[in-house]
């Protein structure tokens, strides 16, 4: 990432806050417990991460994320995500800060000619924002050649996700945030995570060549589904 966001590392999984606990900005850590490689060979490959978010001061795992990650031949990547708890209950704030993340390269930032276009055709950052979609992509030039990557949101997650699309090349999707993304104008759905119980998210990730009319972006998140 560029140096106006440390925190912004690639492609990654954390939010801002669990139990008040801000893992997205990293003042809280994500510990990784076991990474296991699944079946490859063919068109996919899969690798299965356990992580403990844990509390700082306490030192102990407020949420445990077990992340299955399926890597496809055309480079869509399917996040598979469950978090589950040993406390009485881990609490998702209402936050624009989150879930699945990607910053993509200084050169793709929109401010630097880039494009961010969703399913419906939507353009530009300003319209994309703290919207709920099935996907977007953000598409610009590396090393003179336009590539992109989509974010994509699974129907059958327990609620819609919106998208935090920024034109300095931030781009994540997540569940939580209805009150964070609309400036108050929907109320805060926060999760209240009871012990024993669970939450699955599914996310895809799509990395192209190509614009988004080029890579077929529609037709890769019918695939994702």
């Amino acid at each position: 990432s560029d140096a106006d966001h440390p925190h912004h590392k690639g492609l990654w999984v954390s939010i801002d806050e669990i139990n008040e606990c801000k893992h997205w900005a990293e003042k809280d850590p994500i510990v990784n417990v076991s990474v296991e490689t699944g079946k490859s060979g063919g068109e996919s490959a899969v690798i299965e991460v356990v992580n403990e978010w844990r509390n700082a001061k306490t030192k102990e795992a407020e949420v445990t994320e077990t992340t299955r990650i399926t890597i496809h031949s055309n480079r869509l990547l399917e996040y598979d995500i469950t978090f589950t708890t040993t406390r009485d209950e881990a609490i998702f704030e209402d936050t624009k800060e989150g879930l699945l993340g990607f910053r993509v390269a200084p050169s793709m930032k929109e401010k630097n000619g880039g494009k961010v276009v969703s399913s419906d055709g939507s353009e530009g950052t300003k319209n994309c924002w703290g919207k709920p979609f099935p996907w977007i992509d953000y598409s610009g030039l590396v090393d003179g050649r336009t590539v992109g990557v989509a974010l994509m949101d699974h129907p059958g997650n327990p609620r819609p996700s919106r998208y935090h699309v920024r034109d300095y090349g931030l781009f994540s999707i997540s569940p939580f945030g209805d009150k964070a993304y609309t400036n108050g104008a929907s109320d805060a759905h926060p999760l209240h995570l009871k012990k024993g119980e669970s939450f699955r998210l599914r996310y895809g990730v799509y990395i192209h060549d190509g614009d988004t009319a080029a890579a077929d972006v529609a037709a890769v998140y019918e695939q994702f589904v």
